[in-house]
Order: C-alpha cells, then structure tokens, then sequence
C-alpha cells in the first residue's frame, strides 16, 4: 500500500490536502514538497428554519438550559463516550443542562447502555441522523458543540467540518488536540481545544465556557465571523488560483 500511495503522489502535478495535519501525513511519503498546498474544506451557509420546525424541536429540548450539541458518526474517535461521562458532573452547576447527540453508527448503543447506566435519561437525548433544516435547527438552538475527539488507533480527525458548521450557527466549540481538530478550532478565539482523552480536561474546558457566558458569546461571534472564509465560493477561488495561476 505505501508503495501504491508513493507512485500516486508521484504522478500529481499538485497535492491539496484538508489541513496541516493532514499535509505532514502526505510529508511521510513525499518528503518536503512544494507541491503539496493546503484548502480547507468548505461549507454551506446555513439554512433558513421556518417557524414550525423551531417549535418541534423546542418540543424536544423541552425548556432545558443550557444545550450542547454533538453532530457526527457515532464511533470512538469522536469522543463523545467521554462527553457523555462528564455528564453527572456537569449536572451538578448545571441541572437543567442537556446533551443532544446527533447521529448513527457502531457506538450508539453503547453510549445509550452508558446514559442508562448514569441514569441520564432525562439529560441526554438521541436524535439520530439529522437532515436539514432540522440539523440547522438544533444548532440553533444549542450554546456548544462539543466534539472532544482523539486518536483511535491509525483513525483521527484529519480537518472538523462539523465544527465550522457549528460555527457559521454562532456556536463555540470543545475539541480535542488530535489530528485537524485544532484547525478547525481556533483555542480561546473560536472555542476551547483540550486534551480530550483526559475527562478532568474535558470538564473543565466545557464549565469554562458554560460558566462564563460572555465568553460564551464572544467566541460564538468570533467563530461565527471565521467561519465565512470557509464558503464554498471562497474555497472555489482559493482552487481556481491553485490550478489556474
């Protein structure tokens, strides 16, 4: 396989990867090369949300403040087995708090044996695989996206979209130090980056946020206002000027 990957690479007049995370993985087979440039991925703006769709999912959140949201593939590498676990703690500065986590995969129904277990029926709710306008919606709707991923295995975040697309919805974020999170993630300017594989970490970069709530709402601006370099029009453009000089 290496040897296929090397003789690939050979063949590019350009290499564009996701993320400087992801250029110094190219690095390992190329070496330093000038051919390899780095576009972040784009994304959409956001989506209107019509009136009836708001109240549905206020229906689900039912009241409870404050709300962190997770969007992704339920599997390890994404941490949220660690974000559930942070819960009971959470829960004793926040009581009313509540955790959505949205999306399928191999660890849903460990995370729902774990929520059980801790007894957080009424705290975490599941939502499945979300489509719009109900994905913008529930972002929306939420305070942080907290998506404290790390290293499984040779498997790791090589960018974070979902964190840019939480950001174009005014969200901070919580992320962790592996792979492209920290790109994607600006720490202290667009959310908080820690070390997510340790929960004390974890715990005390999401009470920091939901302690302070003008911190809250300057790093949700912040992300907000980063995540208009990442359209898909300004992506286009940073192509264009690539292959096209």
């Amino acid at each position: 396989k290496p040897r296929r990957i090397v003789n690939s690479l050979n063949k590019a007049k350009v290499i564009i990867t996701n993320s400087s995370y992801t250029a110094s993985r190219v690095e390992k087979y190329t070496g330093p090369d000038d051919r390899i440039q780095i576009i972040h991925p784009g994304i959409h703006p956001p989506v209107a949300v019509n009136d009836a769709t708001r109240e549905r999912i206020a229906g689900v959140i039912s009241g409870r403040s404050p709300v962190l949201i997770s969007i992704a593939r339920l599997e390890p590498r994404k941490g949220l087995s660690r974000a559930v676990k942070i819960m009971p703690a959470l829960l004793q500065n926040f009581p009313h708090a509540l955790y959505i986590i949205a999306g399928e995969g191999s660890l849903r129904t460990e995370l729902e044996h774990t929520v059980s277990t801790l007894g957080l029926e009424n705290n975490v709710v599941f939502c499945g695989r979300l489509e719009e306008p109900y994905k913008s919606c529930y972002l929306q709707a939420s305070d942080v996206f907290l998506l404290p991923g790390s290293a499984a295995g040779d498997d790791i975040e090589g960018f974070g979209m979902a964190y840019i697309e939480a950001a174009a919805h005014g969200l901070p974020s919580i992320a962790g130090c592996a792979g492209g999170a920290a790109e994607a993630v600006v720490d202290q300017y667009t959310g908080v980056v820690c070390d997510a594989e340790k929960e004390n970490e974890l715990l005390t970069a999401v009470m920091s946020v939901l302690e302070n709530p003008e911190l809250r709402r300057r790093l949700g601006e912040n992300a907000r206002k980063r995540s208009e370099q990442f359209l898909w029009p300004n992506k286009i453009k940073a192509y264009e000027q690539l292959l096209f000089p």
